[in-house]
């Protein structure tokens, strides 16, 4: 049966395990956080990722869930699904997962975490998008690259 302009893939409709039927797991959660069912659409994801097909479209719920937990104020949730990609070395989206574990270590205030992050980034990833353009390693670098100032005695003025 033809599918009309605007019908919606369920993945009931398809064979089980068919790329369509996995396009269409992953899109339903996204369409739950559109439809503001943000803990829906995180349930969704996190069933998504734990029977993903491949380990690429694991790493990339992972992200994309990661990403929403952001959002939401959650860094920690998000800090084990970036550690998980970078773990399982995909190479699509760990040089962006370590990224994000750099700027989570950042806003957590551990400077020394961030930078190894960041160092990783660049030495693990150095054609990834994220190490190359202006917003990704070379500004976070230079955040890290800064000197503290010496201090020094003020100069008495003779007169």
């Amino acid at each position: 049966a033809a599918l009309r302009a605007g019908t919606a893939v369920r993945a009931g409709a398809v064979g089980i395990g068919s790329r369509a039927a996995v396009t269409a797991s992953y899109l339903q959660a996204i369409a739950l956080w559109n439809a503001g069912k943000e803990d829906e659409g995180v349930a969704k994801m996190k069933a998504f990722i734990d029977s993903a097909p491949t380990e690429e479209w694991k790493a990339q719920a992972s992200v994309t869930l990661a990403c929403r937990l952001m959002n939401r104020g959650k860094a920690d949730e998000a800090e084990g699904l970036f550690r998980s990609v970078v773990d399982a070395g995909d190479p699509t989206f760990s040089g962006f997962a370590t990224m994000c574990l750099g700027d989570i270590a950042r806003a957590k205030k551990d400077n020394a975490a961030a930078g190894a992050f960041y160092r990783e980034l660049a030495e693990k990833f150095p054609a990834s998008a994220f190490a190359l353009q202006s917003g990704g390693y070379l500004l976070r670098k230079s955040l890290f690259d800064i000197q503290s100032p010496v201090r020094i005695e003020p100069v008495v003025e003779q007169k």
